[in-house]
């Protein structure tokens, strides 16, 4: 009887090793990023793994906080977003730090203080601005670093649900505008300004379930991930315009 249990365990762990093959094959790693990921270097490392004939990987574009939520709840396998410093963390999920990053005033070269290169912080706050959505982390990390000095919020020109559209609103008004410096320095038509006493540190960071170990798949693509981000970029591509959004 002993025997025949064991063999019917062994036959049954071999079953599952057999579908866990064969979820491997058809199912895609699902990947959840932030909009800023994407065009820092998520698309990118996407068109690469394509090129080494790595895994399939679904992705979902989101605003950071629902990149933490769709981890967090089961819906992605893996996410990476961006991260104001002093953030609350979200006991869900576990992140971790891939890449430093910031958030920069950028203006089209035509812009008078594409010449300047820096400007006071008095101007920077009563000149209409190229701003995220309320819901983005650009747009939290710009007023919690503002509200911690006890500075008003930036005068607003228009609102952009990703950076390639407030790269696109910045060029067809000629104004300012304030996002990733590693999504900004993509655009030659851009020109990076410094604000006078103004910082905006924040860091791009890999979001995985805290609830469960990941799979070693989930693991391999983390390790690929965080190298692209960490790989460094050149201040300037030949990109001149934004992708369509």
């Amino acid at each position: 009887m002993y025997q025949y249990a064991v063999g019917l365990l062994e036959r049954a762990a071999a079953l599952e090793r057999l579908l866990e093959a064969a979820r491997t094959e058809v199912h895609p790693l699902r990947l959840a990023a932030s909009h800023s990921a994407r065009e820092a270097f998520v698309d990118d490392f996407l068109a690469r793994l394509h090129d080494e004939g790595g895994p399939l990987v679904e992705l979902f574009v989101a605003n950071s906080q629902i990149v933490r939520r769709l981890v967090a709840d089961g819906s992605a396998d893996i996410g990476v977003s961006a991260r104001r410093p002093g953030a609350t963390p979200n006991p869900s999920v576990e992140e971790r730090e891939i890449c430093p990053d910031e958030l920069v005033c950028a203006v089209p070269r035509a812009h008078p203080w594409a010449v300047r290169g820096t400007i006071a912080l008095a101007e920077f706050l009563s000149t209409p601005l190229v701003v995220r959505d309320p819901g983005s982390n650009s747009r939290w990390c710009l007023q919690s670093a503002l509200e911690a000095a006890s500075l008003p919020a930036p005068t607003v020109l228009t609102e952009a649900a990703t950076p390639a559209a407030a790269v696109q609103e910045a060029l067809r008004h000629n104004a300012p505008m304030v996002e990733s410096r590693r999504v900004v320095e993509r655009y030659r038509l851009l020109q990076v300004v410094r604000v006078e006493q103004l910082q905006l540190p924040r860091s791009y960071e890999l979001v995985l379930p805290a609830s469960a170990e990941p799979t070693a798949r989930v693991r391999a693509l983390a390790e690929r991930l965080a190298a692209a981000a960490a790989r460094p970029q050149a201040v300037e591509t030949d990109v001149d315009t934004p992708p369509a959004t």
